[in-house]
């Protein structure tokens, strides 16, 4: 089985390795998983949801792989379950498995066996990128379109490179890219997100009638959802008053910036269905709300939040 070497590797090694990904071409086209969550991957480290190589299999990369299988492939005749790539990836090289820290023989014993991705990686934590692919992917546009550049090209569609890289530009024109930092509240805030998505029934979004969005019933997702400003980190829409609902963590940003961010993800809902007459809210779910951060809110009409460490949430402004 190959694995991320414990050298560094450099981005044309990995490079290398996407060009060489060994797709399913059984029963009917070859199958875009492996590509499409790679894709998933490199938009999670654009937003800052992935800053340090450490890849869950959580609802926010669930949610851009099935955005990308969705708009790349919309006739797509097959049920894609994310963690047959999420558990092969790492016999292409791209990343390696790890095990969680209480399932270590269990990883070893299902490894030895070679089982299936299912009952494999009931006993893994995560995937992890090389350190110095991470580095790269985290800081560097360049490297970023790249790997866009060298999956859409060996394995998507044609349109697909034109595709994603329009849906990444959004975030250049309004914001310019750095390597972003990690304060000590981001992988909690990563945590609340998940932890909102699986127990949205028992929050007071809920208890208002907003309901987390869905393809079957809203016709989009409803966490990390893609638009040309970046991706909403929740989307929400209550029936009663037919109105949109967007929640974004503050995820250690200043004032300004996680306001600013909310504001046009308001005004593209607004004008994206303005034919509708729908109202569109905007909330800030933060681990503290400053007096900075509720000036703002208040002036750009947007709601926030506060969550404690039990996960209680409170309005504050």
């Amino acid at each position: 089985m190959l694995r991320c070497p414990s050298t560094a590797m450099t981005i044309d090694e990995f490079i290398r390795h996407l060009e060489n990904l060994r797709v399913d071409r059984a029963r009917g086209p070859a199958k875009p998983y492996k590509p499409l969550l790679v894709l998933a991957v490199v938009v999670l480290f654009e937003k800052g949801e992935i800053v340090d190589g450490r890849v869950l299999l959580d609802g926010a990369l669930k949610s851009v792989f099935d955005q990308l299988l969705r708009a790349l492939y919309p006739q797509w005749p097959y049920r894609a379950d994310i963690k047959l790539p999420f558990r092969h990836l790492e016999s292409d090289g791209v990343w390696r498995l790890v095990p969680a820290p209480h399932a270590l023989a269990d990883f070893m014993a299902a490894q030895s066996a070679g089982a299936k991705a299912p009952q494999l990686l009931r006993s893994v934590a995560c995937a992890e990128i090389d350190p110095e692919i991470a580095v790269a992917l985290a800081g560097s546009r360049e490297a970023r379109f790249r790997v866009i550049e060298t999956v859409a090209k060996n394995y998507l569609p044609a349109n697909a490179l034109q595709h994603v890289v329009a849906l990444l530009a959004g975030r250049a024109a309004v914001e310019p890219l750095v390597a972003p930092e990690m304060p000590p509240a981001h992988a909690l805030e990563r945590e609340v997100e998940e932890y909102l998505e699986r127990r949205w029934d028992r929050t007071p979004f809920a208890k208002m009638g907003i309901e987390l969005c869905t393809y079957e019933k809203h016709g989009c997702a409803g966490r990390q959802l893609m638009t040309p400003v970046n991706a909403i980190d929740l989307l929400g829409f209550r029936d009663a008053d037919h109105a949109w609902w967007v929640f974004e963590l503050k995820k250690g940003r200043p004032a300004d910036k996680v306001v600013g961010q909310v504001s046009r993800y308001k005004g593209w809902l607004e004008e994206d269905r303005g034919s509708r007459s729908e109202p569109v809210h905007g909330a800030i779910i933060a681990g503290d709300a400053g007096a900075k951060l509720r000036y703002a809110a208040k002036a750009a009409r947007v709601d926030v939040w506060v969550y404690d460490a039990q996960m209680e949430l409170k309005q504050v402004s």
